[in-house]
């Protein structure tokens, strides 16, 4: 007779004071683990690996947005529901992508403003050239132009919207026509990137 309880020898793998039984527990404790590890692959396998259907921005201290861009003749498709960055307080638009090397997957940060502004737009401390797309109150495309990388340094150059506006588009340098942004797009943007 073994020294264990008898609740713990005629478990439901079978006693465990034999060999039979010790083997029974191994597959039980085996089988598990790999319960367990699969549980852990889907939940992780279901996370999104892009931010488009992310629920947070991938960027400390900026949120995200919902974009969408109509784009105008011979702009291509545009982009639909596409999940930005958003930089919606002065403290946010004063920070935009400074000391970045990219935009986190993102395809674009979204500046937006609650009247029209006239702001400059710098590249300081940013190492990538960058494009800047101006839109109005109702979200029709006012002029783009672009931004050489610049140290950071005071003194880099700054570009200006050619009217006044509500909502600017930061990408990489040269990628507006890729996402549908040009002379006759719109664009709407809505705080978070709800589905």
């Amino acid at each position: 007779m073994s020294d264990l309880p008898r609740g713990l020898r005629d478990g439901p793998v079978g006693r465990l004071d034999t060999e039979v039984g010790v083997r029974r527990l191994g597959v039980v404790t085996v089988g598990m683990f790999v319960l367990g590890v699969l549980a852990l692959l889907a939940c992780g396998g279901s996370s999104p690996a892009d931010p488009h259907t992310a629920s947070s921005s991938k960027v400390p201290g900026f949120d995200e947005a919902r974009l969408t861009i109509h784009p105008g003749t011979g702009q291509g498709n545009g982009l639909n529901h596409a999940c930005v960055l958003l930089a919606s307080t002065p403290a946010q638009h004063e920070k935009g992508l400074m000391g970045r090397h990219d935009l986190a997957g993102y395809p674009a940060m979204a500046f937006t403003f609650a009247q029209d502004s006239t702001v400059s737009f710098y590249n300081r401390d940013v190492p990538i050239a960058l494009s800047v797309a101006w839109f109005d109150a109702n979200g029709a495309f006012v002029g783009a132009k672009d931004l050489a990388p610049c140290a950071d340094v005071a003194g880099c150059p700054t570009i200006g919207s050619p009217a006044p506006f509500r909502t600017a588009l930061e990408v990489p340098g040269g990628g507006l026509g890729a996402i549908g942004v040009g002379p006759g797009s719109t664009v709407t943007v809505t705080p978070g990137c709800g589905a």
